[in-house]
Formats: C-alpha cells, sequence, structure tokens
C-alpha cells in the first residue's frame, strides 16, 4: 500500500506548515574512506555503557527507526523500479561537497551527508532516497520529558502514512542533494508505517534555498 503524492518544492512545505550512474561503491567520487581505529580504552567504555540498563521512550522508537531501514529502502525499491525499470537503487557513504559544483559559495565549511540511499537512472541523473520509519508503539504513560515512569507498556498506533515533509526534515534534504552534485535535482522521502502501508514523496531541489543555506553557514 504505497502512494506517489505530489511533487513539492520547499517553499511549499515551508510556508504551508509554517549523469552519475556510477555511485556504487568502488567508483564513486561521493565516497570517503573512514578508518578511524579506536583506541583499547574507548572500545572498552563502549561496551561498559551499552551494558547498562537504560531504558526510554525515544530510545525505543529510534531503534525502530534504525533497525527497519532496510524494510523501507526496499519499500522504495520495489516501486521507483517498477515504474522506471532501468533505475537503481545504490548505497552510498558519506557524499562531501566539494564536489557540489558550490565550490565558492561553500567557501572554508567542511560539509558533507550521508543519505540512506541514492537512486541512480539510466540518463545519469540521480536522487537523495530519506527514509523515515514510524514507530508503531507508544507508551501508555507519558510524562514532560518524554520519558515514562509506570512500567514499559504500550500500545500499537495505527495511523495512516503522513503524506508531507516535515519542515524540519528540508535542510537536510536540500544538503543532501547539495553533496550529491548537481545532477541530484531532487529528494524522495519514504515514510513508513507498520501496519498502515508508505507514501513516497518527492521534494525537488531549490537552488536559491541551498544559497541561502550556505550564507547562513559561512
Amino acid at each position: 500500500n504505497v502512494d506517489i503524492l505530489n511533487n513539492l518544492n520547499s517553499k511549499d512545505i515551508w510556508y504551508d506548515s509554517y549523469k552519475n550512474e556510477r555511485l556504487d561503491r568502488r567508483s564513486s567520487k561521493f565516497m570517503a574512506r573512514y578508518k578511524l581505529k579506536p583506541m583499547l580504552k574507548d572500545i572498552l567504555s563502549r561496551h561498559r555503557k551499552s551494558n547498562k540498563r537504560e531504558w526510554s521512550v525515544f530510545k525505543s522508537r529510534v531503534q525502530w527507526g534504525s533497525i527497519q531501514e532496510a524494510t523501507a529502502i526496499l519499500t522504495a525499491l520495489n516501486y521507483i523500479c517498477r515504474s522506471n525499470p532501468g533505475a537503481r537503487v545504490k548505497e552510498v557513504g558519506m557524499c562531501t561537497g566539494e564536489f557540489s559544483g558550490f565550490g565558492t559559495k561553500i567557501g572554508k565549511l567542511l560539509i558533507g551527508a550521508s543519505p540512506d540511499a541514492v537512486i541512480a537512472y539510466p540518463n545519469g541523473t540521480c536522487e537523495v532516497l530519506e527514509v523515515k520509519n514510524h514507530c508503531p508503539f507508544v507508551p501508555l504513560y507519558w510524562n514532560k520529558s518524554g520519558m515514562t515512569e509506570k512500567g514499559i507498556e504500550f500500545f500499537v498506533g495505527s495511523k495512516p502514512p503522513p503524506g508531507d515533509i516535515p519542515p524540519g526534515y528540508v535542510p537536510q534534504l536540500m544538503m543532501e542533494m547539495l553533496c550529491l552534485g548537481i545532477e541530484c535535482r531532487s529528494a524522495v522521502m519514504v515514510r513508513q508505517t507498520a501496519t498502515k502501508g508508505a507514501s513516497l514523496i518527492r521534494l525537488h531541489r531549490d537552488d536559491l534555498w541551498i544559497e541561502e543555506m550556505l550564507y547562513f553557514l559561512n
């Protein structure tokens, strides 16, 4: 149960709510290798922290999103490749701003973005793919900090997938489009639920918006 909704521009969201096909691990010019070698004391410290039995509403909901990310990407893969047989959904790592075509406006900023995946089309264009999984488990009791102190009882929410992009995600999507380069002219967000299907929403790139973002970042 997947619906592709209206194509959106950044101003629609912001105001209403208040040629590179080779994007794989081996050949992508956007890939930055991660070679960090943590010290033994750091590894032991993380191990001790992970063994502590801490629980919160936010942690459980964030973990749901991480665990279900591959499922939402598969939803996008099935929909997009059925309507565009030549399209491919590809894994991507950190994309850096130096290849964005905005070199002089980026200045000395060290910026980067890591989309959940990239949709590559046969004509050389690409799209950002960003997925958001809506956790179905809602705590019975909340307090002001979002935590619960009356146990870990949940009920299963059954709301349908929202058909819009929250304004807070617009900077993330614009930054990802910027860092993927000038061939990337739009982003697709998947908003997936556990029981009510998913929505796919396309946000078009706005270079004037990106210039304003870079101005304030500088």
